[in-house]
């Protein structure tokens, strides 16, 4: 094989083994959070880019212990779903002025997520990455 054959299935092994990286080091943030405790709170704005990587942007209020905090924070890792439909669903989920339960860390009250299921950005992060190694592996083969 000359190094032109390799260059493209490398180039996608590189990218999945980012993405799968990628889950796995978010991956303890979320179990972290998992035991957050939860405060009400309201959507202040909320906003999606229409163009790629389609990020949704939330500003929420919550109160812990008297005193107000503002968060932005979707999910405790930032990660963002990057697909225009599972930003649309998250963007209409959180519609300025609808109340949400907010995860915050009873240590920092600062610190806080609307979502601590992992399930979503750290699979499509997964996925993605053995989809590529898949297709890398498919082009060597």
């Amino acid at each position: 094989m000359s190094p032109r054959d390799v260059a493209l299935p490398g180039a996608f092994a590189l990218l999945g083994a980012f993405q799968i990286g990628r889950a796995l080091i978010r991956l303890p943030r979320f179990i972290v959070a998992a035991r957050w405790k939860e405060a009400e709170g309201k959507v202040l704005s909320s906003d999606l880019e229409s163009t790629r990587p389609y990020r949704v942007s939330v500003t929420y209020r919550y109160v812990v212990d008297g005193a107000a905090y503002i968060g932005d924070q979707i999910n405790p890792a930032g990660l963002h779903p990057g697909t225009l439909q599972d930003s649309s669903l998250i963007f209409h989920k959180y519609r300025p002025g609808a109340p949400v339960t907010v995860y915050y860390d009873p240590r920092a009250p600062g610190r806080a997520a609307l979502e601590t299921d992992p399930y979503l950005p750290v699979m499509a992060a997964l996925t993605s990455g053995l989809v590529l190694l898949y297709i890398a592996a498919r082009m060597v083969i």
